[in-house]
């Protein structure tokens, strides 16, 4: 008989995934053998799933049992994987293919596929996404941090999938761009053919994930950058139109995971994009079976199997902030309630346990998030889906295309405005501080726990534990 109540009837896959976190920092951060590391990591798992059992049913310790021995072969897997020796030569000569091209400064960054891996390197030429080239390299380790904090060249390339970075003596591109990265130039030059600037830069970031500056600037100014981003909030909005537009059982399933999938490459696998596409696949496919699900173990699946492909992407900022938010608001229900009151109290609160991730990676994060969030994010789910309806006639050349591209773009110009109205009302920054995460931890915590199914008496001893092992972790590695 299966469990039926407590932490491993609600979200067995939380633990596997918290096992998986503290398998990848310590093999990262520490030089412990891999075995020890995975036992400790099982352990962090059976801790936490006895913490919040208040008593056995039939059925309990087989399910513990899987649980952690689940926790232990899959912390060992991605534990070893972040000690996995790179064989990459230290010169080389031959072709690649430019995966990722990104503004750096005043050069260009590119991701770049090679016979040996892929690569990172810096460059004043200005190279194509999806084309091929020819180059010279000599390879080197990425820069570490100099200090907490500080930017790691190395994390945030490895969370990419870069082993190695290159120092070019040459480089030149072979053939033009192919493949979906092709298709979304392609697609990029169309919407500045035929729509309007602030239209055009809407409608590139949220179908081929490349932003401008444009569009950037009041949407950090506001705490609302989150929204330019392909991550749970786009793809959830285009599956749950897909779902209900689509009719049909295993047709409609199909294809609705399909354009899902596609949307995602489309945008170039955006870490949040990803870990959304994931959920809603196993959301979709629990349905299509007549099976019940839960959103905050789906996404802590979801968020295992991306640890398993790539451990990584455990450092990728992007990947963190998804997940961490994705997690909370899944959690967040039992902790404020439902309803518009629970809602708007769990736009608040993500604001608290997301700060202090943003504010070391990138020194501060804006006050104006905190109030902003509230009439932002309903109002966009309203107003992309709108701005995709009216830019469809001018795109496909249809009579009286320009009225609704200049109607489109009147409303995004109306939201900019907004924006900049909003974050003038809070212009502060708050930067990082212990007490600021020592917040943040205890709101997740707190929420993770009743989600879990812990006991509201517990609850504040399982907070002050996870606290006091965070602040550890946070102290020593």
């Amino acid at each position: 008989m299966a469990v039926k109540e407590g932490p491993l009837a609600a979200a067995p896959a939380f633990f596997i995934f918290v096992s998986l976190c503290v398998s990848i920092l310590l093999g990262v951060r520490t030089s412990a053998p891999v075995s020890a590391i995975a036992a400790v990591s099982a352990l962090f798992s059976a801790a936490a799933i006895f913490a919040g059992t208040e008593r056995e049913v039939l059925g309990w310790r087989r399910m513990l049992a899987l649980v952690v021995i689940l926790s232990f072969v899959l912390s060992f897997i991605s534990a070893a994987r972040t000690r996995e020796k790179i064989s990459f030569p230290d010169s080389f000569e031959g072709y690649g293919k430019i995966l990722l091209a990104r503004d750096w400064g005043k050069t260009r960054a590119y991701l770049i596929e090679t016979p040996y891996g892929r690569a990172a390197a810096y460059s004043r030429e200005n190279l194509r996404e999806g084309a091929g080239v020819r180059l010279r390299a000599a390879s080197f380790d990425f820069k570490r941090a100099e200090e907490r904090g500080g930017f790691d060249e190395m994390l945030f390339w490895r969370g990419r999938g870069a082993v190695k970075k290159l120092e070019l003596f040459e480089i030149r591109e072979t053939s033009a761009p192919s493949g979906l990265a092709a298709w979304r130039s392609h697609l990029d030059e169309l919407f500045r053919a035929r729509l309007y600037p602030l239209s055009a830069a809407y409608m590139s970031a949220l179908t081929t994930g490349r932003r401008s500056a444009a569009i950037e600037e009041p949407h950090e100014r506001a705490g609302t950058i989150h929204l330019l981003s392909v991550s749970g909030f786009h793809v959830g909005v285009l599956a749950g139109l897909l779902f209900f537009l689509k009719r049909g059982g295993a047709a409609r399933t199909v294809t609705v995971s399909a354009l899902l999938w596609l949307y995602v490459a489309f945008a170039g696998f955006p870490p949040g994009g990803v870990r959304a596409a994931a959920m809603a696949q196993i959301c979709i496919a629990a349905e299509a079976l007549g099976r019940p699900y839960s959103s905050f173990n789906n996404v802590s699946a979801a968020a295992c199997l991306m640890l398993l492909y790539n451990p990584w992407s455990f450092f990728d900022v992007g990947w963190r902030l998804s997940v961490l938010a994705a997690l909370f608001i899944t959690a967040g229900v039992r902790l404020v309630g439902r309803g518009f009151a629970g809602a708007a109290a769990t736009s608040v609160l993500v604001w608290f346990v997301s700060a202090p991730v943003i504010a070391e990676v990138f020194s501060s994060v804006p006050v104006a998030g905190l109030t902003a969030n509230l009439v932002a994010v309903p109002y966009f789910a309203v107003v992309f889906p709108l701005i995709f309806a009216l830019c469809l006639p001018p795109l496909l050349g249809l009579p009286f295309g320009v009225f609704f591209a200049r109607a489109g773009e009147l409303i995004l110009a109306f939201s900019q405005g907004a924006l900049w109205d909003l974050a003038s009302l809070t212009p502060a920054q708050v930067g990082y501080s212990t007490p600021l995460f020592v917040l943040a931890a205890a709101i997740f915590c707190s929420a993770a726990a009743l989600r879990c199914g812990a006991p509201l008496r517990r609850a504040p001893f399982i907070v002050l534990f996870s606290l006091a092992v965070l602040l550890y972790f946070r102290a020593v590695l």
